[in-house]
């Protein structure tokens, strides 16, 4: 049974993080982003033309040997609404999706949706190999609701709680973010300034003190119900704290493009603490409250606001389940995989698996890569050893982007789409940050031996895939200052041989020259766009940066 899962909004022609996931007889054999191909980060208000090709071609197959196609949304349960995709009739979601210039086939395949926070869910619990686990989801919001607690038990999903769009998470963490200056889908930004600010109780308060209902023509239309909620926190957080976004727009006239410029206030970043603070105080509310209605000591969680690592880390530390499993790919595109999975297990399919890496995108030979260079003209040489070549590089302070095997899926950069450096330099973070044009102030995370991270980090678990935060053992501080936060912690990446052994055998040299099991990883992009996909891409985004070396495949560019 082939199966293709599609996260994409059921409003069309708005929405985000829209993604396609193949699965062949309960097995996830390809998943990608549609921001990958079409180079336009998050891919908002795109639909996932070039996704669903990228998964046909990668199994050689035709849409006609495609048996269901499932949605991550219940376009039924939208709800009465003039911009509810349900409406639409078949054929015109054939031709949205799957329009013939682009796609032959002679028989229309079989449609499906899935409940959106049920394909959150099935994402994570469907791939964590647990047997029996509470499922936490949190985002923005759903078809009707923000947060839900569901038990997997074998190969059922049952939901056992949810709240209101009102008391939505992930607006309110984005509300922040844009009411102190950051842009819409900065989550991650606001998490990394947090740590530069002191949480205030008085701010904690009045943030906590907000309430408000959507009125009935809001809870109607329902592709307007972000719009309405962050509307009205930000007008709450005017009449509390008035006005206090001191950006500046300007002109950037090398690149042709607005630049925004945001001088954080001491008082700003007071609030940007303190939102975080909330955030992890209604994380732990809700895991003990999955934890009491469903029994369970493992515990999986999705939705967007599980990417943040901090959050993870104080579930972990306080003791209320044993282990967690984070979908690596928790926000909306991960929602495509868990769409894919449900309804293979609800034909009878195999129901899970452990998911262990995500290098579910596209590969490149040898011999596709030097066509690529040659094409270019581009002067290069083909290494006996990369990894030992570029871990000496690395030891000698020079900053390489990294291109190897199958592209990651989701937002984290995990070794094979990489820009890599020497931790135990403390001038590394702001030199990296020069390069890829970030703000100065944003981290970097640690790629470890998987055999050393008790040495250098308190918590020892949930760290294949960057996703949870925890604290440097103090006296390995200093050793890789370059990958410590303000605040003491790391998003650590725990890579293991049997995983990913080029990667592996790459931190392996750089710990026998340096006697540091660690390198220092960030996505390989350019400013303002996804992570790397090609060869073209990141010859592109080599060239456009700061980055002194470049390794595609065996072959090394030097600048």
């Amino acid at each position: 049974m082939k199966i293709l899962g599609i996260n994409a909004s059921p409003w069309l022609d708005v929405g985000h993080d829209a993604s396609v996931a193949l699965v062949i007889d309960g097995e996830l054999k390809f998943a990608i982003e549609e921001e990958r191909l079409t180079r336009k980060k998050r891919a908002y208000d795109l639909l996932p033309l070039l996704s669903i090709k990228a998964c046909l071609d990668s199994q050689s197959l035709e849409l006609d040997d495609i048996d269901y196609v499932v949605f991550s949304w219940d376009w039924v349960k939208v709800g009465p609404s003039k911009y509810a995709a349900y409406s639409v009739k078949t054929e015109e979601i054939l031709s949205k999706f799957f329009p013939k210039k682009y796609f032959d086939y002679k028989k229309i395949p079989q449609i499906r949706y899935v409940e959106h926070h049920l394909a959150h869910a099935a994402s994570t619990f469907r791939c964590s190999g647990f047997e029996k686990a509470a499922i936490l989801v949190v985002d923005g919001q759903g078809e009707y609701c923000s947060s839900s607690i569901w038990v997997g038990d074998g190969n059922k999903i049952k939901k056992i709680w949810s709240n209101s769009i009102e008391e939505s998470i992930g607006y309110f963490y984005s509300s922040i973010e844009r009411y102190i200056g950051m842009r819409n889908g900065d989550e991650g930004k606001l998490m990394g300034l947090a740590p530069y600010g002191e949480p205030n109780e008085e701010i904690i308060k009045k943030l906590e003190s907000i309430k408000f209902a959507l009125n009935e023509e809001e809870l109607k239309n329902r592709s307007g119900q972000q719009k309405a909620v962050v509307t009205l926190l930000l007008k709450n957080f005017d009449e509390l704290f008035g006005s206090k976004d001191n950006t500046n727009t300007l002109f950037n006239k090398m690149t042709g493009q607005f630049s925004k410029i945001v001088n954080f206030s001491e008082y700003q970043k007071s609030i940007a603490s303190s939102a975080q603070k909330i955030i992890e105080k209604r994380i732990l509310e809700l895991v003990e409250k999955a934890v009491q209605l469903t029994g369970c000591d493992r515990l999986c969680l999705s939705g967007g606001v599980a990417l943040n690592c901090i959050a993870n880390q104080r579930i972990l530390e306080s003791g209320r389940v044993k282990e967690i499993y984070v979908q690596p790919a928790s926000n909306d595109a991960g929602s495509s995989i868990g769409a894919a999975l449900e309804f293979c297990a609800e034909k009878g399919g195999k129901n899970k698996f452990r998911l262990d890496n995500v290098y579910l995108g596209p590969e490149f030979t040898n011999e596709e890569i030097e066509n690529e260079l040659r094409k270019f003209k581009i002067v290069y040489t083909k290494e006996k050893d990369i990894c030992l070549k570029c871990a000496r590089l690395v030891s000698e302070g020079k900053i390489i982007g990294w291109f190897q095997g199958k592209m990651e899926f989701g937002p984290r950069a995990l070794g094979n789409r990489s820009v890599i450096s020497d931790p135990t330099k403390k001038d590394m973070w702001a030199k990296v940050n020069k390069v890829k044009e970030r703000e100065l102030w944003r981290p970097f995370a640690p790629s470890i031996l998987n055999e050393k991270k008790k040495e250098f980090f308190e918590l020892n678990d949930s760290f294949d895939f960057m996703i949870v935060g925890s604290n440097v053992v103090n006296s390995k501080i200093g050793v890789i200052p370059a990958v410590v936060h303000v605040d003491g912690t790391a998003r650590p990446h725990a890579v293991k041989e049997e995983v990913n052994s080029r990667f592996y055998n790459l931190i392996k040299n750089f710990e026998k020259i340096t006697g540091v099991p660690v390198v220092m990883n960030t996505s390989f992009n350019g400013k303002g766009e996804p992570i790397v996909c090609t060869p073209r891409d990141a010859i592109k985004a080599f060239y456009s940066s700061g980055l002194d070396y470049l390794a595609l495949g065996d072959f090394l560019i030097k600048k």
